[in-house]
């Protein structure tokens, strides 16, 4: 779970957009070629072993780093939205007690190279909570700070709006996303870093078609993860209970049924096996059937928030969490199956 903080409208289009996205489960990146362009990231042929889980996750040092923004790490503090993007991981990093009263709390964006040399990224107040990345090699936020869904910029620039408002008023606290290679972005928002008083009379996910206004998935209590399986033809939405949903092809989608049990989740990830690793109280993982496969256990997080797959192979799991003290941070983990960067 993420920090408990407490007529359609007009749609901003970057000028790159949301445009198509690679194949796969999240439409991300894998890399860089000798030239500095993005490649797609493509699952190597298979099959797939079964994901061994029975290893212990360790701690990524430094992350987040002890500095004002978080009182020299003695504040509780939320890393979040992990995605891997060229040759490193982008996280977030949300502090609650910096918030102004009924306003959502200030957030940063870190970088953690593969060597573990940690930056950052967005030193400015980026409000962000998911990150995802399209087809172009660009970063998108979930923006709790102005309610939007925004292209972010690792050069210093201003954020690009892509949607703001539902029904007249912002959005709550957009949460996670995800992007189709469509086009089509589908994310969530609860209410968890929303201000007061609420700007939505319901917490929904979305999905935000190219070109189009967003739309109204369905009314959800408190919706928080979310992913596309590997080939894309069905979304997985987390929160108070798990859901799938059939993607069609126009990026609409079918009716959703509880998936795993339908327990409370929080960040997903999809494997090249089409594994679900969803975070819970460790992370839990599932087969495209819904069977449970087992648990990887992170015992120095106070909750797991998010996971990707990162590395040059793309076989390095990275687990983030909230908490204070040593009870917060990123972890990672060698995998013996590849996965998808977010």
């Amino acid at each position: 779970m993420k920090i408990v903080w407490l007529s359609l409208m007009g749609l901003v289009l970057s000028s790159m957009g949301c445009g198509s996205t690679s194949n796969g489960g999240s439409g991300a990146k894998s890399g860089d070629d000798a030239s500095g362009s993005p490649q797609p990231f493509a699952c190597p042929a298979g099959p797939f072993a079964a994901p061994s889980l029975s290893a212990t996750p360790v701690r990524v040092e430094g992350v987040p780093p002890a500095d004002a923004f978080n009182n020299g790490n003695a504040d509780f503090t939320n890393i979040e939205g992990a995605v891997w993007l060229g040759d490193a991981l982008y996280v977030s990093e949300i502090n609650p007690g910096r918030a102004e009263p009924n306003q959502p709390p200030p957030s940063r964006v870190l970088r953690i190279s593969a060597q573990g040399q940690v930056s950052i990224a967005i030193a400015a107040d980026s409000g962000t909570n998911g990150l995802a990345i399209n087809a172009a090699g660009e970063l998108f936020g979930a923006v709790h700070k102005d309610g939007s869904v925004s292209k972010l910029s690792l050069s210093g620039g201003a954020p690009t709006p892509i949607v703001t408002q539902f029904m007249g008023s912002r959005f709550d606290s957009p949460n996670d996303l995800t992007i189709h290679s469509n086009g089509t972005i589908y994310f969530t928002d609860p209410d968890y870093q929303a201000p007061t008083p609420r700007p939505q009379a319901a917490t929904r996910a979305y999905r935000v078609p190219p070109g189009a206004a967003p739309l109204a998935i369905e009314e959800l209590a408190q919706p928080n993860g979310i992913t596309l399986s590997k080939n894309q033809d069905f979304l997985y939405i987390g929160g108070t209970s798990l859901r799938r949903y059939p993607v069609l092809a126009d990026g609409s989608l079918g009716q959703g049924v509880s998936f795993g049990g339908g327990g409370s989740t929080d960040g997903m990830v999809i494997d090249c096996a089409d594994n679900l690793y969803a975070a819970a109280r460790g992370v839990s993982v599932f087969d495209a059937s819904g069977k449970q496969l087992g648990t990887i256990e992170v015992n120095d997080l106070t909750q797991v928030t998010n996971v990707a797959f990162g590395g040059a192979d793309r076989k390095t799991l990275y687990v983030t969490g909230q908490g204070s003290g040593t009870k917060k941070g990123l972890f990672k983990l060698a995998m013996n199956v590849p996965g998808f960067p977010y």
